[in-house]
């Protein structure tokens, strides 16, 4: 099965699941809702398979929960369901060759978007109130925009990775699907409580808002009227609005550093076992995976300084503002696209999202529809908000106001 032939979709499910917490506690604050995670995330007693047969055959069940579903156990959720993944996470497509590809319920005909592909299609498909997807260059946020979910990338380990397989973990983040703004609210409540926000006070309310216009540069047609009235509506809300360009560098050399730094790690996590096992991967994601093979320690490091002068004039930057820009560049790809097609469409959805990834900076996906047409399913995409590192409710509160107007 080819790139440009993902088959039909499926459901999304790797496995029905009934887990709760232990202890029968029924007074948490997320009892009563569903949820589902990607097959990333170590279950007790069950083996993820990382979007990949090859890996389930060679590892063992976890120990213990990941301390993030322990976490959501203990506030009440009860977990339903593994997900289907993009192999190893290394895809912004959500096509798996061996699971099958998750259902676009907004348009059959569209792909979902990945590597959170699973976790997102239930959500949307209303199985589940929320799911617990990764993040390390956009796989929570571009499905999320496909779909027309909500979609969050927090500030880098602000949830613990700890028990979820890893691509880059210097990038790796939990990512929250939801298909509600309040039941984002809850999770917000559980991971990031009011009192342990930063310096341990909720931040006054922006002032500024910078439209990032080297992002919206690269939006397609297909989705433009609705995000730039999004974004509009959006500026409302502000003092102070500005278009600017917030990547003098490029976008693209944002997206170089932080391939230098995430093909080193991947290689570093995986690259034993790819060469004592050899795994059947499906072609693009070998070739993406051999290509981190000659990855070097030293341009690794000197992208990991060029990330931390960036961070610190970010977090200058942002003290008071909000940035703006799309999520993706233009709604989800037909199913029969070709796979240069599809490799272009990712790299403009790689620059949109390389300031939040490689910045470790919490970004928030709204979702948005515009209609494609007489009888045509409607077309989904995002805007996206990003904002200082511990920033989370601030960027949700703000989304709450836009959706208002919207």
């Amino acid at each position: 099965m080819t790139v440009s032939d993902p088959g039909p979709p499926v459901k999304g499910i790797i496995k029905d699941l009934d887990l709760r917490d232990a202890s029968g506690s029924s007074a948490g604050t997320a009892t009563g809702l569903t949820f589902a995670v990607k097959d990333m995330f170590d279950l007790a007693g069950h083996t993820a398979s990382f979007g990949c047969p090859d890996w389930l055959k060679s590892h063992r069940p976890a120990a213990a929960h990941a301390p993030c579903v322990q976490t959501l156990l203990e506030a009440g959720a009860h977990l339903t369901a593994t997900t289907i993944c993009d192999e190893l996470a290394f895809s912004l497509d959500g096509i798996n060759v061996h699971y099958g590809t998750p259902l676009n319920p907004t348009d059959p005909a569209r792909i979902p978007g990945g590597s959170s592909s699973g976790p997102a299609s239930v959500v949307a498909q209303g199985l589940v109130d929320f799911a617990l997807g990764t993040d390390t260059a956009g796989s929570t946020r571009v499905p999320a925009s496909y779909l027309g979910i909500w979609g969050l990338r927090p500030s880098a380990g602000a949830i613990a990775s700890t028990g979820i397989l890893p691509l880059g973990p210097t990038f790796d983040t939990v990512g929250l699907l939801t298909a509600t703004l309040p039941v984002m609210h809850t999770l917000l409540d559980i991971f990031f409580p009011p009192e342990q926000q930063r310096d341990n006070k909720e931040p006054e309310k922006p002032h500024r808002l910078i439209i990032m216009s080297d992002c919206f540069a690269l939006l397609q047609n297909d989705m433009q009227p609705a995000v730039m009235a999004a974004a509009k509506q959006l500026s409302g809300q502000f003092k102070l609005v500005e278009e600017r360009i917030v990547a003098p560098a490029g976008l693209a050399d944002l997206v170089r550093h932080f391939g230098r730094i995430r093909s080193f790690e991947a290689w570093q996590c995986h690259g034993r076992w790819y060469e004592e096992v050899k795994p059947q991967l499906a072609d693009f994601t070998e070739q993406r995976l051999l290509a981190c093979r000659g990855a070097g320690a030293e341009e690794a490091e000197q992208s990991r300084q060029i990330r931390r002068q960036l961070q610190a004039q970010y977090d200058e930057l942002l003290a008071e503002t909000i940035l703006c820009l799309p999520t993706t560049a233009a709604a989800a790809p037909l199913k029969g696209s070709t796979a240069a097609a599809l490799e272009a469409n990712r790299n403009l959805n790689l620059q949109l999202n390389a300031t939040a990834s490689f910045l470790g900076l919490p970004q928030l996906t709204v979702p948005l529809t515009a209609i494609a047409g007489i009888n045509a399913p409607p077309l989904c995409s995002g805007l996206s908000l990003i904002g200082r590192v511990g920033s989370e409710r601030q960027l949700l509160t703000l989304a709450s106001h836009l959706t208002e107007m919207l």
